[in-house]
């Protein structure tokens, strides 16, 4: 979340409910979790989710951009047991995942993926207050939302009703909380959570809608977290610094071709010329983009080439110019493309003169 400290809620006010309340209203501020620079966008917002619209919510602390809405994104929400003996603070995600433009249900592997992979993500913070709970239970109410709520939580904390803390602890909870959540928004912005699409992928989407369909506005998928051009520069060169040092360490004389052709390098060994392409992406393994130009060359089958897909880069926004470092190289060479793989995101259509 950058630099600056941002400011959150902790227990918003709903409804007070028979067996479970909410003391108090904590301010808290969240602690800086992510490189670079804070922006509006980053700050926690509180949502006061009454407890009788579902039966369970009191209220949350998320990201305006992050998690849209209750249905998607991670999330703090306090959790009512359906029996009313008390509440949770929980760090949940939403049940629902972007595909093919619109939101979907996720199915019971995908949230156990990314339950595993939070969990991960958090390690040893998860286990430094032996009051975090692996799992809540909300026992078994009238509405249909208890099990969805508990499929999708990484951690929790239990407040029975009859002994609820005061609100120094209270406040101290959510702040920790937050920091957590400030850790998975961080590792959510490198684009390496399971069935993340890249940036660069969300980029183009929102660049076609946003000429297509001027009054559509932007794309739900990307929220905001594109990388600027700058980013998006050093990102390539690191990418690229990586493909052709492993390059250079087999022997070949390598060619810097990125500005003018469409290909980046044309390595050169023993008279042999291989045309390269070179993808870098902050994100994990996944689609990547190709111009027409791209496709068209590679895919003539008259060339020698190779595919190296740069991808968990790192990227530090601290400075006044972003730097990448890391990688992890991904390399297919001889690199045949698979028209079945390709999947077109916009067409030109011709309008002939009658």
């Amino acid at each position: 979340m950058g630099q600056r400290k941002h400011a959150c809620h902790g227990a918003p006010r709903g409804r007070r409910s028979e067996g479970a309340s909410c003391r108090t209203q904590p301010h808290i501020r969240q602690p800086s979790a992510c490189n670079g620079p804070a922006d509006k966008r980053s700050a926690l917002r509180r949502e006061g989710w009454d407890r009788q619209e579902d039966g369970h919510t009191l209220g949350a602390f998320l990201s305006a951009s992050r998690s849209p809405s209750a249905q998607n994104g991670w999330y703090c929400v306090y959790l009512f047991r359906s029996d009313g003996s008390g509440v949770y603070l929980a760090l949940a995600h939403g049940s629902t995942s972007f595909l093919n433009g619109m939101f979907v249900p996720r199915a019971d592997g995908q949230l156990a993926d990314l339950l595993t992979w939070a969990r991960t993500t958090l390690g040893d913070a998860l286990l430094r207050d032996p009051r975090v709970q692996s799992k809540i239970d909300l026992g078994e109410g009238p509405g249909k939302l208890a099990k969805p709520y508990e499929k999708s939580t990484v951690a929790g904390i239990w407040y029975p009703a009859d002994n609820l803390p005061d609100e120094a602890q209270l406040t101290a909870d959510a702040v920790m909380f937050a920091g957590l959540l400030g850790q998975l928004y961080c590792a959510q912005d490198q684009r390496r959570m399971p069935g993340e699409i890249a940036p660069e992928i969300i980029e183009a989407v929102e660049a076609v809608d946003e000429i297509a369909k001027p009054l559509m506005g932007r794309s739900r998928a990307g929220q905001g977290r594109g990388l600027s051009g700058p980013e998006r520069q050093a990102v390539e060169r690191r990418a690229m610094e990586l493909a052709k040092s492993i390059l250079e360490r087999e022997g070949f004389t390598v060619e810097d071709h990125s500005a003018t052709a469409s290909y980046d390098f044309l390595a050169s060994k023993n008279g042999c010329k291989t045309v390269v392409e070179v993808k870098g992406t902050t994100g994990g393994l996944g689609p990547i983009m190709l111009t027409a130009n791209e496709v068209t060359l590679h895919q003539s089958g008259t060339i020698n080439n190779a595919l190296f897909v740069v991808h968990s880069i790192d990227l530090d926004r601290h400075g006044p110019q972003p730097i990448a470092s890391g990688g992890t190289v991904h390399r297919l060479q001889p690199w045949r493309l698979n028209p079945d793989q390709l999947k077109p995101m916009a067409f030109e259509y011709a309008l002939l003169a009658e």
